[in-house]
């Protein structure tokens, strides 16, 4: 990792501690318009030394006073990056709804709670999806409650039952959720898609019987069609590594961070230093030792490298 310089250093100083605390206290009528930019390099801070609520915390501040910034649109679209991140990586406790009860501007509830009643139905996690979906009684989200309602047969682990009630509002508004569902599910870990392998393949015979429906529809049934199959082979191959999931589970070349979508050339939403790699010296001689290992009773003989 390269050493901080003084610039970060001193930006450091400024929204770190007491001092950023502080200057968090200030609005604009003090002239200090830059709180949710402030708010955001403290969450970073935070999510750097493992504490997820206080980043969490910080995270919403930001989106809350956006509209403050010199800047609204990049910092309220950042802010809400860096908050789906975070909220994607955890069960969502009472404690963590209780953060986006408060904070969360009610033009953003409904975008920010939807992913997390997606997660918490892939996961099959119920503590999460009934507390996320009372949330939304309680905001009156109605947006928010359908989707739960929706989405209830999944949480169960009953993907025919889902897929029965879609079809019934007729082949486009299948195809609708269709694409929804894809995209949500993409930004899972491999083993979460692992585990709605018989989702993806209700959704490959749901895209079947809606083919046929006119061009344009027809056009965007071919597409989800091959993204559903890349995702299966992807499963099929199980590889989560990172080229793993770009090359087989991402057959549109995007990689997948928590719930945030990073094309190659995005810098966003991960701002940390990134490491100085040394390349390796081509002419640094190589030692060739002999190795001899016993396992389950089977002697095998192997080389091993070293500097």
């Amino acid at each position: 990792m390269a050493p901080p310089t003084r610039t970060d250093r001193l930006q450091g100083a400024l929204f770190r501690a007491a001092r950023g605390e502080r200057l968090l206290s200030l609005d604009v009528s003090t002239g200090f318009r830059e709180r949710s930019a402030l708010a955001l390099h403290r969450g970073v801070d935070f999510l750097q030394a493992g504490d997820t609520i206080g980043a969490l915390r910080s995270f919403a501040f930001a989106l809350a006073h956006a509209d403050d910034s010199a800047d609204p649109e990049t910092m309220h679209r950042l802010a809400r990056r860096w908050l789906a991140f975070v909220l994607s990586q955890y069960a969502t406790t009472d404690e963590v709804i209780g953060i986006v009860e408060q904070f969360v501007p009610g033009v953003d509830y409904a975008v920010v709670v939807d992913s997390l009643v997606w997660r918490a139905a892939f996961h099959q996690d119920a503590p999460s999806f009934v507390g996320v979906c009372a949330s939304a009684t309680r905001r009156k989200a109605g947006a928010v409650l359908r989707l739960c309602t929706q989405l209830e047969p999944l949480m169960r682990g009953n993907p025919v039952a889902l897929w029965a009630a879609v079809e019934d509002k007729g082949g486009a508004a299948a195809v609708r959720f269709a694409e929804r569902l894809l995209d949500e599910v993409s930004s899972e870990p491999l083993d979460v898609r692992q585990n709605q392998r018989a989702t993806l393949q209700l959704t490959v015979r749901v895209l079947d019987d809606a083919a046929g429906g006119g061009a344009s529809l027809q056009k965007k049934v071919d597409v989800l069609r091959r993204r559903t199959q890349g995702l299966l082979d992807g499963i099929a191959a199980f590889d989560d590594s990172i080229r793993g999931r770009v090359e087989a589970a991402a057959p549109d070349g995007e990689a997948y961070v928590g719930s945030v979508r990073l094309a190659p050339a995005d810098p966003l939403p991960w701002p940390f230093a990134r490491p100085q790699a040394t390349p390796p010296d081509p002419f640094q001689p190589i030692a060739l030792r002999p190795v001899e290992q016993t396992r389950d009773g089977v002697t095998t003989f192997a080389w091993s490298l070293g500097e």
